[in-house]
């Protein structure tokens, strides 16, 4: 049915005339759709090869109907013909429950679980939720570096420089690392944060003949407070540590670590040199789907970074076909994964218990202040305020039948992570204002709504589209919005995969994995400079007459 004519049909309704029969959509699919799909929707070769088979909603596919379908006529089929066709195209054999022979009026709805990123990004909110937010992480533009001037063992005596250090690559040889300083013996302290581009897994190597450690996501030596646990008092475990040197040869040591793209995290490096003939340290990392360089600015920052809790649980891979991830096969692989994860975070609260719930362990009140805690982590984990019912099956239950404070904390945090409140954020969702907190966080962030979008919705404040706008705003201009972007075009193009751009060295020679990331850097700041200008301009993505390029770039074309 045409535009025109169903806005007539809507008029004539609503002036009591008669209007036309119901569309049939048995009849529509034979006239429009059957030629291409078959007219059991078995396909047909050489114009839709692949059966008519899929896991939208009926609101979804009527949509896609309505836009799109016929392929070389998509105004033939609209509004209320859509629907019409969308309803018979799914009871027939679109749907799985139809493929399996269950009636329509048997078919329960499915409702879709978190993404394998948005389970992560969520953990790792609502963890750092109870972690004091650090100060914006500026421009990355080096790490904070302190030089100290050794005495003995003293690694520390007396600071002598205090600067921004851009990139972690030092050759000192045999001469002095700053003017007051002996070449001899010295140490240099470098403190900041560590931008992650991208999700996945980082590998880092550490090149020295003196002594070095790298600290990266660790706990925070300050705490929060008067509030430290157990474990802050203890030294942190290094990521790399080649503190003992063993002669004049350079040191080579290197580990990997997961982290989630558009996150800050915590990073330190200690250095000295004591009596060897030359002084040398290097930092190099490899991010995901890119080449070692030395790490430098803009990837690191003096601004300082809390500790993220990150699930890096291997998870089966989410269904992509139409272009982006999504949560629709719940598989027994996919809950295992999600009860591993959950352990793995069990294990990681109760180790940072009281500091994340500001709590001493002399204190009197302490299991009424754990239960607080964890009544605070549910409401955060179910995107709205408990019923007395949460409550007494999340809160109360673990803490139930004398179980001590760091088993009841284990036992809640796996409740609330495998609860399908958690896993199913659409689960029984009403149409309120957490509804909209909820959408606007998982839209944008891939995760919970956080504090401030939490109070908007307790205070009723997400009913206009200003209101709505502004926390939209504010989102987008976190830097984990630019990382989702960038994996989006990254997946559009397919680029996200290892191997995609390599070429025939005979036909192509010096096109190298060096210039294979150049080229996904390339598109990144490309990118970057379309999506986020003040002139942003999606027309620009196909019409630029330009590239981004560096020395190397530059150099090979």
């Amino acid at each position: 049915m045409h535009r025109p004519l169903l806005f007539l049909t809507l008029s004539l309704w609503g002036t009591g005339l008669a209007v036309a029969a119901a569309p049939d959509g048995p009849a529509i699919y034979q006239q429009h759709c059957a030629s291409c799909h078959g007219d059991k929707g078995q396909g047909v070769a050489g114009k839709a090869d692949d059966p008519l088979h899929g896991e939208r909603s009926l609101e979804s596919l009527t949509r896609y109907i309505d836009r799109r379908m016929p392929e070389d006529d998509p105004g033939l089929v609209v509004g209320e013909d859509a629907k019409a066709v969308a309803e018979f195209i799914m009871g027939a054999f679109y749907s799985p429950q139809a493929r399996a022979g269950q009636p329509q009026e048997d078919l329960k709805p499915a409702f879709a679980r978190l993404t394998n990123r948005q389970f992560q990004e969520s953990v790792a909110d609502l963890i750092g939720g109870f972690m004091d937010a650090p100060p914006p992480s500026g421009e990355g533009r080096g790490l904070k570096a302190k030089y100290f001037q050794s005495e003995g063992m003293n690694k520390k005596h007396k600071m002598v420089l205090e600067r921004d250090d851009r990139s972690m690559a030092f050759d000192f040889g045999e001469a002095s690392p700053a003017e007051g300083i002996t070449p001899d013996q010295f140490s240099i302290a470098w403190e900041g944060s560590l931008l992650a581009p991208a999700t996945g897994w980082y590998e880092f190597r550490l090149s020295t003949p003196n002594g070095a450690r790298c600290y990266l996501n660790g706990q925070s030596e300050e705490g929060d407070g008067n509030h430290r646990d157990d474990s802050s008092r203890k030294r942190q475990e290094p990521l790399i540590d080649s503190w003992v040197s063993s002669g004049a040869e350079v040191r080579v040591a290197s580990a990997r670590l997961y982290l989630l793209g558009g996150r800050s995290y915590p990073l330190k490096m200690d250095y000295f040199k004591y009596q060897e003939a030359k002084g040398l340290v290097k930092l190099e990392w490899k991010a995901p789907r890119a080449e070692w360089e030395v790490l430098s600015a803009p990837w690191i920052s003096p601004a300082p970074a809390q500790r993220t809790a990150v699930v890096s649980t291997a998870f089966p891979p989410d269904d992509a076909s139409e272009g982006y991830e999504r949560g629709t096969e719940i598989s027994k692989a996919w809950h295992e994964a999600t009860t591993q994860a959950a352990l793995a975070i069990s294990q990681e609260v109760a180790g940072r218990l009281n500091r994340l719930a500001r709590v001493k362990s002399d204190d009197p009140e302490r299991p009424a202040r754990l239960k607080e805690f964890i009544a605070t982590m549910a409401t955060r984990a179910f995107r709205r305020p408990l019923t007395d019912h949460d409550r007494q099956l999340y809160v109360e239950r673990p803490f139930a039948d004398g179980a001590d404070p760091e088993s009841a904390i284990k036992r809640a945090v796996i409740l609330l992570l495998k609860s399908p409140r958690f896993l199913y954020p659409g689960l029984g969702e009403q149409k309120d204002d957490y509804a909209i907190a909820n959408r606007l966080a998982l839209q944008i962030h891939d995760s919970l709504p956080d504090k401030s979008l939490t109070e908007a919705a307790a205070a009723g404040q997400l009913h206009t589209p200003d209101q709505v706008k502004a926390h939209a705003a504010r989102l987008t201009a976190d830097p984990r919005a630019r990382a989702k972007v960038n994996e989006f075009f990254l997946r559009w193009l397919k680029l996200d995969v290892e191997g995609d751009l390599s070429k025939s060295p005979e036909a192509f020679p010096g096109f190298d994995a060096a210039i294979v990331s150049d080229l996904r850097r390339s598109l990144e700041l490309f990118v970057d400079r379309v999506v986020w200008s003040e002139a942003s301009d999606y027309r620009e993505l196909i019409k630029a007459d330009y590239l981004v390029v560096n020395e190397r770039l530059a150099t090979y074309y």
